[in-house]
């Protein structure tokens, strides 16, 4: 899927197939009810953020804008990072409702 903020793409089905993997029987049983476990949530929006910061060079404000360089000679692009991982992370919740075992 290719995300608005940047054009940038992520496999979001893929990522939900392994993280629904890692979910216990409890956690299973939560998503059931269109719940996500905190913890695991909390964990993935970090793992997103450290892999859109190792694509590029810093050139804003800390964590607000953030620069992918694409080619030596291309101009750098300022997005919101905050915006770029929601974004993300709201793409692999939706994958995550689409195969997870939903009763609502």
């Amino acid at each position: 899927m290719r995300l608005k903020t940047l054009p940038v793409d992520v496999n979001a089905k893929a990522i939900a197939s392994g993280l629904l993997a890692m979910f216990d029987e409890s956690e299973r049983a939560v998503l059931r009810f269109g719940m996500l476990p905190a913890a695991k949530m909390e964990c993935l929006e970090k793992q997103l953020g450290a892999h859109f910061r190792a694509l590029g060079t810093d050139c804003g404000d800390g964590d607000k804008f953030f620069a992918i360089l694409k080619a030596p000679n291309e101009r750098c692009r300022e997005f919101s990072m905050k915006a770029l991982v929601s974004e993300a992370l709201r793409a692999v919740t939706l994958e995550l409702y689409a195969i997870g075992e939903l009763v609502v």
